[in-house]
């Protein structure tokens, strides 16, 4: 837990000033409602002893005031503390984003995908409510407890113990009772959470499978029961919720009930006046305002503890080196005896890889599926890093490479590109913002997109769709490629940059990729080995280690494994 105690205070921290006159608008607040009640009280008592009206217009402008004023602190504190509230949840949401953005492509290690989306969702959401339920109103709550005991003993000390007795109680132990059942609910409702976001999960990507197959049925009878089962602990959360408020209200009326009894002989005794009496009775009253939210903060409390903590747990599986600021001498790459596992597990995906790539130079990856050839191209992008061994940039270690500069110097192609529900300029314009729409075309031109786009109404701002998916397979492909080559970089990884196209499109877009990276390092991942006599060098991957290196006619005179691919691909063409 203490890890998510700190990610918590390093959360308020920027705002710590701030809070305590949050906390102090709440206590503000209920002070208002005390001085109003027992103002109150105060006049109706001297009322019914039938006074001069004028000797009772000070305790009519102290009702007006108190009630005025009440409404007008309200108001702040709403205002205050809510604002307070967004700002502290903009720095949270910020903290995460750079807490998440260096693992990205890598999977977060112990976490499905629906329960890192789970985590992300629910998690921030529980901790919008922090600063509100479980900083400003305990911390106000407790002031209030302060304030109003000491007034009450300044009249009858044996009342003030007794209401700050009752009050403490309120505070701690009701809280305390209701929420163990609370936390064993929202445990159980956690749970059944994470498996309702994995299920839902399994169902979004496996949607043609659920529809063609008997499976279906299955999955949606575990929704339906997954989804009773937590609205049932929800029912129980809220029956314990109003026990708990209920057990409040009693011990609040059982309070002004004692302060009267103890107040009662002093008035009756001549030693306080009888407008005391109601005074005191309305000031214990008033004094539990709060309070039957404190079940709730306790609660919240708790699930922003264990938000905290699984949000805390989302980390790196290794330490990130600090920003680099340095740049190049030159373009050359060097990879220097570099082993790589994913999450640092048993099996390495790369075994003592040693390669140099100059600039200017085209290469090729070659090998099965599983063999550690995008592996180390996401390497050499620096979205993963190598757990022994270095890649070098220009002699410079990768690491110490200024983000930008790699970002605009390194152009990468997915087998699976990525696109955004928005429009066809907007994806585009991720490889360069300040883009203009004659420089689109002209990209688009050159992968055979540009008539698809002019043929629709809205050109360059029809909508692509969630992931592409109004677009073929081919023109996804095609418009991965448009956006590196709108980036134009100095080297660039194709990773099977023809997979989807057809043989005349293939042959078109291979021509121009030669030409355009006449002057370009370009790292060629592929099974396609009939692209492979135009590269000028080639790196044979087997099990995750270079098995050959060479020309095309070298390897096909040399190396065995070589022969068999492409014999392989001679007899399928």
């Amino acid at each position: 837990m203490r890890d998510a105690w700190q990610f918590l205070l390093q959360m308020l921290k920027p705002m710590r000033y701030r809070i305590i006159l949050g906390a102090l608008l709440v206590a503000l607040t209920v002070f208002g409602n005390v001085g109003l009640l027992a103002t109150s009280g105060v006049l109706l008592t001297r009322a019914a002893l039938k006074p001069e009206l004028l000797l009772l217009m000070p305790l009519i402008t102290g009702v007006r005031f108190f009630g005025t004023g009440r409404a007008a602190v309200r108001y702040a504190e709403r205002l205050y503390n809510h604002s307070l509230a967004f700002r502290i949840l903009t720095g949270l949401r910020e903290a995460l984003y750079k807490r998440l953005e260096p693992l990205v492509p890598d999977l977060i290690q112990g976490y499905s995908e629906g329960q890192l989306y789970n985590r992300l969702i629910g998690d921030v959401e529980v901790l919008k409510y922090f600063y509100l339920r479980v900083v400003s109103l305990p911390v106000g709550t407790i002031l209030v407890i302060l304030g109003t005991s000491i007034f009450t003993s300044l009249y009858v000390l044996p009342a003030g113990i007794l209401l700050a007795c009752d009050l403490l109680v309120s505070f701690c132990l009701i809280p305390l009772l209701s929420v163990r059942s609370q936390i064993k609910i929202d445990h159980k409702r956690r749970q059944s959470r994470d498996e309702l976001s994995n299920t839902f999960t399994d169902i979004f990507h496996g949607l043609f499978e659920w529809q063609t197959s008997d499976f279906g049925d299955h999955l949606e009878d575990r929704v339906n029961q997954l989804s009773h089962a937590d609205l049932q602990a929800q029912r129980q959360g809220v029956w314990v919720e109003r026990l708990a408020i209920h057990g409040l209200a009693f011990l609040a009326h059982g309070t002004a009930l004692g302060v009267l009894v103890l107040t009662a002989p002093a008035v009756r005794a001549g030693d306080l006046s009888i407008w005391v009496l109601p005074m005191l009775t309305l000031v214990a009253m008033a004094s539990f305002e709060t309070l039957n939210q404190l079940p709730q903060a306790l609660r919240e409390c708790w699930m922003s503890l264990e938000a905290a903590k699984e949000l805390a747990d989302i980390r790196p599986s290794r330490p990130l080196p600090p920003a680099g600021d340095q740049l190049p001498a030159s373009l050359d790459i060097q990879v220097e005896g570099v082993g790589f596992s994913y999450h640092q597990l048993e099996g390495e995906a790369l075994k003592d890889i040693h390669l140099e790539i100059p600039h200017g130079r085209h290469v090729a990856f070659v090998g099965t599926s599983g063999s550690g050839k995008t592996s180390l191209a996401r390497l050499l992008l620096r979205l993963w890093r190598p757990d022994r061994g270095e890649v070098r940039l220009g002699g410079l270690p990768l690491d110490q490479v200024e983000e930008s500069f790699l970002r605009d110097t390194i152009g990468y192609l997915e087998q699976t590109p990525a696109f955004f529900n928005t429009s066809i300029r907007d994806n585009l314009r991720l490889a360069k913002p300040e883009a203009e729409d004659p420089e689109l075309m002209e990209v688009l031109k050159a992968v055979q997109l540009d008539q698809v786009v002019a043929a629709w109404p809205e050109g360059l701002d029809t909508s692509i769709l969630e992931n592409g998916t109004r677009l073929s397979g081919g023109e996804r492909q095609r418009l991965a490629l448009a956006r590196v080559i709108l980036q134009n970089p100095d080297i660039v990884i194709l990773d099977e940059p023809l997979h989807n196209l057809d043989g005349l499109t293939s042959q078109m877009l291979d021509a121009f990729l030669d030409q355009w990276a006449a002057d370009k390092t370009v790292i060629l991942i592929t099974h396609e080995l009939k692209t492979l006599p135009f590269v000028d060098f080639i790196y044979l991957f087997q099990h995750g280690k270079i098995c050959a290196s060479g020309p095309h006619s070298t390897l096909l005179a040399e190396s065995e494994y070589y022969q068999n691919l492409w014999r392989l691909e001679q007899e399928r063409i």
